[in-house]
This record gives C-alpha cells, sequence and structure tokens, in this order.
C-alpha cells in the first residue's frame, strides 16, 4: 500500500486501448496533500475571507469530516480551557482540542462578529444567506475547497484529503497508531492503520536502499 487511492473509473475497454493503458488499468489518485502543495493551499486560502480560511485551517489541524467542520457550534467552543469539542458523526465518538494562538485567535475574533449581528448564530459558521439560522452546508464548504484548490494550481482533490493529510502529518512525525486513531476519533485501530502502512513502507525502502548500498 502506498500513499494513493484506488480508484477505478468506468472507462470502455476500447478507450483505455486506445488510451495506451491495458484493459484493466485502474487510475490512481492521491488521497493526500503533499507537504508542498499544503503550504500552496494554506497560502492561498489566506486570500479568501478570514472565515474561510478558519474554515480550512481547522478543517486540516483537527482532521474534520466536512460535516464535523460546518456542524460546529459555538457551545463546543470552551474559552476558559481554549479547547474545541468535536462531536464525531461517526459512531458519536467526541474529543476535546487545544487550540493554538494560531487559531485561537481568529476564532475569538470570529466569535466577536457573531455576538455583535441581531441574531448571533449558534453555529461557529453560519449560512451565508441572509436571515438563515442554519449552519453552511457542507457543499459550500466542498466549493470553496475546490476554488482555493484552483488558486493553488492543485487538482484531483477533495475537502476530505484535508483529513488524510492531517493523519499522515502525524505518521510521517513519528505518533503512535493509538494516538493517531484519538486525534481522528476513530474506534477501532484498524481504521487508522491506512495512514501508518505507507509510512511504514517508504522506511523500509530507505532502510534496504542503505543495505543494498554497502554491495554496490
Amino acid at each position: 500500500m502506498n500513499d494513493e487511492q484506488t480508484v477505478v473509473a468506468p472507462v470502455a475497454a476500447a478507450e483505455r486501448r486506445k488510451r495506451g493503458r491495458p484493459e484493466g488499468t485502474k487510475i490512481r489518485r492521491s488521497r493526500f496533500l503533499t507537504e508542498e502543495e499544503l503550504v500552496r493551499f494554506m497560502k492561498a486560502a489566506h486570500h479568501e475571507a478570514a472565515e474561510d480560511w478558519l474554515l480550512m485551517s481547522l478543517t486540516y489541524a483537527f482532521a474534520l469530516r466536512v460535516t464535523e467542520a460546518v456542524t460546529l457550534r459555538w457551545e463546543d467552543v470552551n474559552v476558559s480551557s481554549r479547547q474545541l469539542t468535536v462531536r464525531g458523526l461517526k459512531r458519536g465518538a467526541v474529543r476535546a482540542y487545544d487550540v493554538l494562538d494560531e487559531l485561537w485567535v481568529p476564532l475569538m475574533r470570529l466569535s466577536k462578529l457573531n455576538a455583535r449581528r441581531p441574531v448571533p448564530s449558534a453555529w461557529v459558521f453560519a449560512a451565508r444567506q441572509r436571515g438563515s439560522a442554519d449552519h453552511l452546508s457542507a457543499q459550500a464548504a466542498k466549493s470553496l475547497f475546490k476554488r482555493i484548490c484552483r488558486k493553488a494550481g492543485i487538482a484531483g482533490k477533495s475537502i476530505h484529503d484535508l483529513r488524510h493529510s492531517s493523519a499522515m502529518a502525524m505518521a510521517r512525525a513519528g505518533d503512535n497508531l493509538p494516538k493517531i486513531a484519538g486525534w481522528l476519533r476513530h474506534t477501532r485501530l484498524q481504521s487508522s492503520m491506512q495512514y501508518l502502512i505507507p509510512v511504514v513502507d517508504k522506511a523500509h525502502e530507505r532502510q534496504m536502499a542503505q543495505r543494498l548500498a554497502k554491495y554496490l
């Protein structure tokens, strides 16, 4: 297993042969943003509204699913402990995360703006339609992600890949499986194995190359 997810495209056999690929060829799409892509993505996100940058940053920093990101409530923001509580939508997993200054300051700024509204929203990321009491839609968040990707020159990614990228960053930093699983709010360790295996494989490849180099 590597850093890619196999995606089978519904391409006819004749069309595959026409394109020079043998029948049965599978098209691969990277599930993660590389470190260089993340830098470009976040740089492009800084040119969006502060609220939009915060949405993308929180999604990456805390490995949020898009539905978890857009349904964050102000009651989930603990000012005294400077923590953000994420109520996972799968199996009801709940976790409180410490928020660093880089995200806490803009989060508090958004809170003050919300408090000044005629009718403050219960949602951290409120819908943009005038008079709406709902949260920002998942589709709107996905569209925002795509727009930022276009500006950053990044293709073939989805907003869920920010969650995968967060987990991969932890694996590359040497965090163990239980820690990654806890961060992702996985209730089963097996669900987090996909992030460790590519990193272990790469490390093994380097070790094997170093051993072989002795005989060259």
